[in-house]
């Protein structure tokens, strides 16, 4: 959930960050066809819609009632975007529990409804992100979908999205197959760079290898320029000529997971601005690391380099950058 910053000086518990009616406001709600409706006060009609809803004028509270009893878990269609122009609109809604053979003419006028409401439209599609067979399926446990025979001016399209499951697994297989980010020529280990983005940039580093999510592992090192362990997109680096030797040093233990930050939990009652905070402090462990890893490339550092390091980078007065030699 987003907090604005406004908020964190105050004692909220978040629920009035996103407000449902304000938003349909902004979509240009109440018109002539839709409006916003409170039928679903205390979650009467669904508890897993907002108590406002944008509903079609047309469709009486009543008449609501028996779509809810139609509709999984009582999610009837409602509105999520209207277009201000062509007043063209996207409505949600689960899946009708048709069984094998059942209708709600309730459920037909709503539908009706909701094409009506954009006087330009002749045909409303209905997209159900399931395959066909899945669905179905699904008539045999009491769900379904809508009867072409029973909507009027409507067509029916199945994206063949398959479960959840299936699509992780389809994630996790794309992740698996793709390619290490390629480093660029200019940039090996021991070459000192230039930060252009983030809390040091100007700061000269040294570049100590390649993490396993394409990211470059810096130090300034530390004890030099204030410039601790960190990562940084290759992108926002500018490869100099100089270059130090880091053969001495052992950074195996330093990957990805290092740099992750621990959960902390917030006391009962606190808000998560808060509980954020508190400044997080950096463990032992990190700073002897830190310091052990920075001996072994402070001891090959001359005094010039030393101070190059210390130098921060900066652009004057007739100084251009394709013109620089770094």
């Amino acid at each position: 959930m987003l907090f604005r910053s406004e908020q964190c000086g105050a004692a909220s518990n978040g629920w009035g960050v996103y407000d449902q009616a304000e938003e349909l406001r902004r979509l240009g709600l109440p018109n002539e066809s839709w409006t916003i409706s409170k039928v679903n006060d205390k979650y009467s009609l669904c508890d897993t819609y907002p108590m406002v809803l944008g509903l079609p004028t047309m469709t009486s509270p009543d008449e609501l009632a028996e779509v809810a009893r139609f509709r999984s878990k009582g999610r009837i269609p409602v509105l999520s975007w209207i277009h201000p122009d062509s007043l063209a609109t996207i409505t949600r809604c689960a899946q009708p529990l048709v069984g094998m053979n059942k209708r709600c003419r309730e459920d037909e006028r709503h539908i009706q409804n909701v094409m009506d409401a954009n006087a330009q439209a002749h045909r409303i599609y209905i997209y159900d992100a399931r395959p066909k067979v899945n669905a179905d399926a699904n008539r045999l446990k009491g769900g379904g979908y809508e009867n072409e025979d029973n909507y009027q001016n409507a067509e029916f399209v199945f994206l063949d999205i398959q479960n959840i499951h299936v699509m992780r697994e389809s994630l996790r297989k794309v992740k698996a197959s793709s390619k290490p980010t390629k480093l660029k020529k200019s940039i090996q280990p021991g070459t000192v760079l230039i930060l252009l983005a983030g809390r040091f940039r100007g700061r000269r580093v040294v570049f100590l290898k390649q993490l396993e999510s394409g990211l470059l592992l810096v130090t300034g090192p530390y004890a030099v320029n204030g410039v601790p362990l960190r990562r940084v997109n290759q992108r926002f680096c500018i490869a100099t000529s100089t270059k130090v030797s880091v053969t001495a040093g052992d950074f195996a233990s330093v990957n990805d997971t290092y740099f992750a930050r621990a959960a902390k939990k917030g006391k009962k009652g606190e808000t998560p601005c808060a509980a954020g905070a508190e400044k997080s402090e950096m463990s032992k462990e990190k700073k002897d690391g830190q310091k052990k890893m920075d001996a072994s490339v402070v001891k090959g550092l001359g005094a010039d380099v030393k101070s190059y390091l210390k130098a921060r980078f900066s652009l004057s007065a007739k100084m251009y950058p394709h013109e620089l030699k770094f």
